[in-house]
Order: C-alpha cells, then structure tokens, then sequence
C-alpha cells in the first residue's frame, strides 16, 4: 500500500524510465539518473534520494530502504554497506541491493553478505552485517534494502535517526503501534525540524516524512553525535506511571526505584565492616582511608572489561552472577557498576556519608531532564563526603588514580541517589592542573657519551 501511494506521487510529478519498474522497487526518474550534483549542497559527494522506514511491532520487524546518488570518487565509498545488530536481541534478513547505471541498465547484487563482529562487552555482543554493491561509478545510483527482526518477547520501541552523514532529499517512516490490547502508554521525544512530527493515521499507525535534511559533517571536537542529530525516539511507559509529571517528581520518582535496588545490593553490613578492617586503621586521616577503600575496590576484576575473550573461553570459566557486594568481595569479580557499589558500601562501613550517581558521559550524550529519558544516564560513578567537601570518585575506571575522574565524567549532569529518589548534579569540572605532569632532571654527560643523573617526579 505504501508503494503504491508513493508511485502514484512520483507519476504526477515526473517522467518515469519503464526499465526500472521493478516488483518492490520505487520508480526512478530520468530526472536522477542525470542527476550530477546536489543542488541543495553543491559539491557533495552524494546524496541520499529516498529513504525509508517501516517499524511494525507487531511482528517485531523493521524494514529499511535507502536509495543513494553517487557523484564523485570519493562517493563510491557509500557502495561499502554496514549494517550492524545487537546478537540475541535482533538479526538482519532478506538483504537485496542493486546498483543503477546513469544510461538506467542495473546491476543486481548477488554477492555474499558478509557477517562480522564489531563490539562484544559483557553482555552485549554487537555484529555487523556487510556488503558492496557492483560496479559503482560516480552517476551511479545505488540502493539497498533488508528486515530487521527483533525479539519478540520484547516491546519494540523505535527508534528513528533522521540525519545522517549525507543530505538527505526525501524520507518517510512509519510506525505500526500494537493493536493487541496493552497498559503499557506510548509517548514519543524528539529533536527534530520544525513543524515536524509523527501524523496519527485512520488505521492507528504514525506516519512523519521529512525533506532536505542535511548531513552531519564530523568534526574534531564537535558535540557527541546523539546530540547533534535529528532523531525521534517511542517508548512506552508502565500502567501505573503517572501522566503529565512534573520533571522533578519524575526524576524522584525513578531514582527512587534505582536507590531501592542500589540499596538492597549494598545490604551486606557483616561482610563490609569485616573487610573494612582489614583495610584502614584507627590512626588513618580520613582522606587515608578513603583512598585505601579506593585502593582495594581497584583490585576486583571488571568483567566489562573481558571483551577479548571467546564464547568458549567465557562457557568455560563459568562466572556466576553477583547478587550482592558480598559476592563480589568473595569472588572478587564484578561489573563497573558493582565495583562502584562496592567502594560506596566499603565507605559507608568506614563512617563515611556515600552514595551512587547516574551520569550522561559528555563523549556520548547530554543530560536533558526535561526529556525524561533515563537511558541519557547510563555511566555511573560514586559521591562522598571527605570533612565539609564533596568528592567524585570513579574506582571502576582502570588506570585512573585516586581523586582522577576520566574527562567524559568531569562536569556533566547526572542524578545523586537517596532515600527520597535522588537530586540533580553536576559533577566536578576538569582541573587544568591536572593535565599536566613535571619531572625534574640533574643529568651530567660524561666525555665517553654516557648520560647520568637524576631524575625526579613532581607529585
């Protein structure tokens, strides 16, 4: 149906070449194939002309399809298609590719489609799929198109980057919701152009469609690209959450369901003052003994950090899971987050007033509260208080020392946990000094060549 409207478009509005009617293809116009340049941005090296996008969660599947102008050399490279999947969550199918010569003969795709790994963390292991399309010059038009399937135990919330690295002439998306009968509420956020939004049609499905949208250009130093690019995200809310909430209550409201787990892993008193003891002394300073804690939760094992090693090697070693900071001292393995968990229950054994905080990595994304959404917060860290000042620490981060926040952590937002859900922060900014390390030398050259002295670090 959705074919049928857009060829019905196209007839009213160009001369179309009858080569290319192809079964589920769209139409192309000679108009394109004599296309040489973008007019809209002058001196790309392509375009996209047509994309699109079905989401339909019922049968938990998403098509794509992109239809790209190559106009020069450089060009070419957009021939080299990736596309990546998480393994276990969803997996790519019925990829067709063809390649559309300026004089409008084709050249189909029937090469092999290759099937890589591209990112393995603790439990996600991310693949790609990957192809070249045939023969393609600058003139050539090149498209592309596959289903995305998506378990189906899980709602499927979509999730759609409107920009990309090229302009972007035409786009349309569709969105079918479940028509089965659920509590769960469907809302939507977005960055988007003006006056562009998801249209509610007669049969229940959300149509948007945007036009001339150019690409990000990446750049040294620029803003994380989640940020910058126009993108509009679904999701669905629990039955029982409450509707038009103020943005403080919100937060409140889920930091205290994070402080209420948080809390319960930590619950394990006996075991944390037995190992503070055998940690810091009476006569320890105050900030002594916190660097020690720090000391001793950097000497647990991160298994986030175990990406090098195969399914066969991880199906050997056999870790179980940690259901509390006492398994993690006794195994003395965990998770990032549960190291962190770890040094704040160590602290608090020790006196210390200490809790978890939520932050949005400034090398990946921006906090914005106002846009509810608590996957922003997905990097953790820990507060303490040390006498009237407030530390950040992140023992979880290898080869940082203590009192040494990595730079993605340093003044960024985040949420601050407590009994009543939690409060707003900032973290600390970046010291300049901090950057920088001095190392003093007295060195004396003997007549053979031979260099002697000392050397001596500035701490």
């Amino acid at each position: 149906m959705v074919a049928v409207t857009c060829i019905g478009l196209v007839l009213t509005l160009t001369v179309l070449v009858p080569a290319l009617r192809a079964q589920d293809w769209q139409p192309i116009s000679k108009e394109d194939l004599a296309l040489n340049d973008n007019p809209a941005s002058p001196g790309a090296h392509a375009m996209i002309l047509y994309r699109e996008s079905n989401v339909d969660t019922n049968e938990a599947t998403i098509s794509e399809y992109v239809r790209i102008k190559i106009f020069t050399e450089e060009g070419k490279k957009w021939a080299n298609v990736g596309i990546p999947f998480a393994k276990g969550h969803n997996d790519i199918h019925d990829v067709r590719a063809r390649t559309i010569r300026p004089d409008g003969s084709i050249v189909n795709f029937d090469g092999k489609v290759y099937e890589k790994e591209v990112y393995k963390g603790n439990e996600l292991k991310v693949l790609e799929k990957s192809f070249s399309l045939p023969e393609v010059q600058p003139g050539c038009i090149i498209e592309y198109k596959y289903h995305e399937q998506h378990n189906r135990d899980y709602l499927v919330e979509p999730v759609w980057v409107l920009q990309k690295d090229l302009f972007t002439r035409f786009a349309k998306f569709t969105f079918h919701p479940y028509r089965r009968d659920i509590d769960y509420q469907l809302y939507w956020r977005y960055n988007t152009p003006a006056k562009t939004e998801p249209k509610r049609q007669s049969d229940g499905s959300y149509v948007m469609e945007v036009h001339d949208l150019p690409g990000i250009d990446e750049e040294q130093y620029m803003f994380p690209r989640k940020v910058l690019e126009a993108r509009l995200e679904f999701f669905y809310r629990e039955p029982g959450d409450p509707q038009n909430e103020p943005v403080d209550h919100y937060w409140k409201r889920i930091g205290k369901k994070w402080n209420d787990d948080f809390e319960h892993f930590i619950n394990r008193r006996n075991a944390l003052e037995a190992e503070v003891g055998q940690i810091i002394s009476a006569n320890d300073s105050a900030e002594t003994k916190l660097h020690k804690i720090y000391t001793r939760a950097q000497k647990v094992r991160d298994t986030d950090y175990d990406t090098e090693k195969t399914q066969k090697e991880q199906k050997a070693e056999n870790l179980k899971q940690n259901d509390n900071v006492e398994d993690v001292l006794k195994r003395s393995y965990g998770t990032s987050r549960q190291i962190n968990f770890l040094f704040i229950g160590l602290a608090r054994a020790a006196g210390f007033d200490a809790t978890a905080v939520y932050v949005a990595p400034r090398n990946s994304a921006l906090f914005t509260p106002e846009m509810e959404d608590p996957s922003q917060l997905d990097d953790d860290l820990v507060w303490a208080k040390l006498g009237n000042a407030e530390v950040y620490l992140d023992p979880a981060a290898q080869y940082y020392p203590y009192g040494l926040l990595p730079w993605y952590e340093t003044g960024v937002k985040g949420l601050r946990l407590n009994k009543q859900g939690g409060e707003l922060i900032t973290t600390t900014a970046p010291n300049y000094n901090d950057a920088r390390r001095e190392r003093h030398a007295e060195l004396s050259l003997d007549a053979d060549g031979n260099l002697s002295g000392k050397l001596r670090k500035k701490t």
